[in-house]
Parts: structure tokens; sequence; C-alpha cells
């Protein structure tokens, strides 16, 4: 692992690497991620990873409540 604001190690020696690109805004309260990846040859925009699956947490008071665990106590 390696960081820098301008250096992405995109050089004919290195066979490959992942790159996270961090970008922001003063206004704005987040951050933006950019994925590359270079392949010792051209670097090239990477996926993005899959969104995770939420399950669904029933309301307290309702029939899908009844013998859930709570949350907290």
């Amino acid at each position: 692992m390696m960081t820098s604001e301008r250096e992405w190690a995109c050089y004919p020696q290195v066979p490959g690497i992942a790159i996270a690109q961090l970008s922001r805004i003063d206004e704005v309260a987040a951050v933006l991620v950019t994925r590359w990846e270079w392949d010792g040859a051209r670097r090239r925009r990477g996926s993005d990873p899959a969104a995770p699956e939420y399950q669904q947490i029933p309301r307290p008071g309702t029939e899908a409540d009844a013998g859930a665990e709570p949350l907290w106590n």
C-alpha cells in the first residue's frame, strides 16, 4: 500500500496495481472514490464494488416484529 496525492505507480516495472483516487469538494461532506487498475501496460477504470444487500428490519410493534430479537435494550 502506498499513498500519494500525485503518484499512481503506473510504470512498466509495476506488473499490476489497484488504485483508489479520492476526490472531494470543500462544501460537500463526502468523498468520491474512483477506482482504477494498472496491468503493467494500461490504466483502466475499475469496476465499482457490488452494493451490499440489506436485510429488512421489521418495525417495532408490527406482526413481523413478533419474536424478533431487539436491536438494543
